[in-house]
């Protein structure tokens, strides 16, 4: 009863893609009062899409 690795980075590559979509949302205009939040949701989104893209290089290397 093991985990099938495709299944794990599909899962991976899902995620990437709707923290993409999320950091797009928030490169929108909005409320000034708002723009440092945003701005450090964005950064922070980016820096687990990033993260999240290596670990998939990586375990596409280790199947490889």
């Amino acid at each position: 009863m093991g985990f099938d690795k495709q299944i794990l980075l599909d899962g991976k590559k899902h995620a990437i893609e709707v923290l993409e979509r999320r950091i797009v949302e928030l490169s929108k205009p909005g409320l000034t009062k708002e723009r440092h939040l945003r701005v450090a949701e964005r950064d922070l989104l980016r820096k687990k899409v990033k993260q999240l893209k290596k670990e998939l290089e990586d375990e596409c290397e280790e199947i490889d």
